[in-house]
């Protein structure tokens, strides 16, 4: 399968999560380190710019330290020039590693590389983003926020987008605000 050009940089959490993106784009891969990012205000600076200038893909694991540093680099970015893909919830065990992580999910480097390449060929076009207030209104009318049922109807939601089942509502606004208009109108139906 044909390798994809991305021109935005596209931000992992580490070595092996950057040779599995690299396997399957040309792209200028950033990796975190993990939490070293807390420390390191250098690179801070420099996802600051990178976002403002070209734009940045957010692509750490489904588990609570990604939630973490996707969060850190929001507070990094305020959000501007960011685009989040999430890996969704397969669970496995690294090859690599001789145990499964906490949450028993594959990471960035464990996921298919034909599910990746998809992945990041759907997300990197910078599609224009709706308002993520009016997302939120959309959820809390049709039920997914805001009701007695709403979290199992959010699961289902997430289940149906392939997406973490413990993402935030506030990644969920977000991620749906960042679809095309065809995925979008799929899902409000």
């Amino acid at each position: 399968m044909e390798r994809l050009t991305l021109h935005k940089t596209v931000i992992v959490e580490g070595r092996y999560d950057k040779a599995k993106v690299l396997s399957v784009a040309d792209c200028d891969v950033l990796q975190t380190n993990g939490f070293a990012l807390y420390r390191d205000k250098e690179k801070q600076a420099f996802i600051r710019k990178m976002a403002s200038e070209r734009g940045v893909i957010v692509l750490t694991d489904s588990d609570n330290a990604g939630r973490q540093l996707r969060t850190l680099i929001n507070n990094i970015t305020k959000g501007i020039g960011v685009t989040h893909i999430y890996t969704p919830d397969v669970f496995g065990k690294e090859r690599r590693k001789p145990a499964p992580s906490s949450e028993g999910k594959l990471g960035v480097e464990g996921i298919d590389g034909d599910v990746l390449r998809q992945l990041l060929a759907s997300h990197a076009s910078g599609s224009p983003c709706r308002d993520v207030t009016n997302v939120k209104s959309w959820l809390f009318d049709h039920g997914y926020i805001g009701q007695d049922d709403s979290a199992a109807k959010r699961r289902l939601l997430l289940t149906r987008l392939s997406l973490p089942d413990n993402l935030s509502t506030n990644d969920l606004c977000r991620y749906i605000a960042r679809l095309s208009d065809e995925e979008y109108a799929e899902i409000i139906q």
